[in-house]
């Protein structure tokens, strides 16, 4: 399940993916040796004076905030003086960070998978020969990147004897102006499911549909600047999904949820967010219907489960994200027609 998920992200990607590689070539032109040791140290004495401040302000917010915003200032114009070009350098940055965004709108699009039917508080089936299932389920996945690197924790696990699935990462990815040009890190996601094996009783396609309500959300994410010559972007994405598993092949049915994220185009100083929006009052009904045809007395497997990824670009900057989504798949159903 996991390669066939990863084909579905690789094919929308490539524009974005063509468009990293273009600006990494372009900082690493700019950010000679010179230029990056010039902003090494412009950025280490951004930094100490920040802490001094920091420190002075004891523990006033307000005053903490005052002091990052003038030593980002300070710290630009010295930047702008000490580094010929950068201004442009960095007009040329933000164009090809709102490229970046109109790609991200068009990759959001294309991955709407109209195939997908998802209503809020909805009776999931009235057909008679729709045959339902209820946990305990025998069949439950989970993947989910280990701890190291980026990801500080990890705790996502899927429960068939109840079928709850949660989704649930700790992120810290900090990056500093020695860094030779813009550090893109790999989407780091995780996913939960529940299943049945099931039977096909006739030739024909099937349709999967699920009863699955939200039980917990909460998401807590940031970007911060280092003092250098920032940018930065951190996104996530809270999608449900159906997975048909035939042999070795897995049709793959997605419907994202919730998405949220910060960008910061040339530096900024403190973006911090919380999130708990998704309705947790009444269940949603996922529904799907495959193209391809199924024998009579074939048996495949469905699972039902959600999935919550994780996209960081960063120059100079250090983005943290601690988030933890659960669902209960409180009903299967399936029909061959």
């Amino acid at each position: 399940m996991v390669a066939a998920d990863n084909r579905i992200r690789e094919r929308r990607g490539k524009a974005l993916r063509r468009l990293r590689r273009q600006m990494a070539r372009e900082r690493k032109a700019f950010l000679t040796k010179r230029v990056r040791a010039a902003i090494d140290t412009i950025a280490a004495a951004s930094r100490s004076g920040f802490n001094r401040a920091f420190i002075a302000a004891r523990g006033d917010a307000a005053a903490i905030a005052r002091a990052r915003r003038t030593v980002r200032v300070a710290a630009d114009k010295v930047l702008a003086k000490a580094i010929p070009g950068l201004t442009a350098f960095r007009k040329a940055q933000l164009a090809n960070a709102r490229v970046y965004e109109q790609l991200l709108v068009e990759q959001r699009v294309a991955a709407f998978d109209d195939r997908v039917h998802v209503d809020f508080d909805l009776v999931a089936s009235d057909h008679l020969d729709d045959q339902a299932f209820t946990a305990p389920y025998p069949l439950f996945d989970v993947t989910a990147h280990p701890v190291g690197g980026v990801i500080l924790q990890e705790g996502t696990f899927a429960d068939p004897r109840i079928g709850v699935v949660l989704n649930q990462m700790r992120v810290d990815d900090d990056v500093h102006s020695s860094t030779f040009g813009f550090d893109i890190e790999p989407s780091v996601s995780s996913s939960a499911a529940v299943g049945i094996p099931y039977t096909v009783p006739r030739s024909g396609r099937i349709t999967c549909s699920a009863v699955i309500q939200n039980i917990y959300n909460y998401v807590t994410f940031s970007l911060t600047d280092n003092f250098g010559v920032s940018d930065g972007q951190l996104n996530f994405h809270i999608r449900l999904f159906i997975r048909i598993v035939r042999g070795d092949q897995v049709i793959a049915f997605d419907r994202l949820i919730f998405e949220n994220g910060l960008v910061a185009l040339g530096g900024t100083d403190l973006h911090a967010v919380s999130f708990d929006d998704i309705d947790m009052s009444a269940p949603y009904t996922l529904s799907a219907t495959t193209d391809e045809v199924f024998n009579a007395g074939e048996t495949v497997q469905l699972l039902v489960g959600s999935r919550f990824e994780v996209d960081m670009d960063l120059n100079d900057m250090r983005a943290r994200l601690n988030g933890t989504i659960g669902w209960q798949v409180k009903t299967i159903y399936a029909r061959t027609s």
